[in-house]
């Protein structure tokens, strides 16, 4: 086995074109998001046979759900990223927003969003500083 570090600039392109060539990956990290494209492509073999039921299950049921395409395990997860999301209350209230104005994605998020942009603005419509709503995705 060679061991290949590949910038990540590059990760995404260099996978794609060893993975379309058959030019040879053999381990590779891939986000999970990417799961479910990379098993619809092919570029992944089923695992089940490397895990027991004890084994799987050790994984929660989240994570299993996400190394999993078409019933087989096709990936093997190897960690988990938390998201939060904060509000600054007495901003939300100023702006007159109540629980109907809660978030429902990223879309609302920010100063582009719904919630985001009452919040963001003053009484005067001048921005504010001070973050009302912020997801680090924005």
């Amino acid at each position: 086995m060679v061991l290949s570090e590949i910038p990540l600039d590059q990760y995404f392109q260099k996978v794609a074109i060893a993975l379309s060539s058959g030019s040879g990956i053999d381990v590779f990290d891939v986000d999970c998001p990417l799961v479910a494209s990379y098993g619809y492509q092919g570029a992944l073999l089923p695992l089940d046979k490397y895990y027991t039921k004890e084994n799987a299950d050790d994984f929660i049921k989240s994570e299993r759900e996400i190394a999993t395409y078409k019933g087989k395990m096709i990936s093997a997860p190897m960690s988990s990223t938390s998201v939060g999301l904060f509000v600054n209350t007495d901003l939300f209230k100023a702006a007159g927003l109540r629980s109907q104005h809660r978030p429902q994605g990223a879309a609302d998020l920010g100063p582009g969003g719904r919630s985001g942009q009452k919040v963001q603005v003053d009484k005067g419509g001048n921005r504010s500083r001070i973050p009302g709503l912020r997801h680090p995705a924005v």
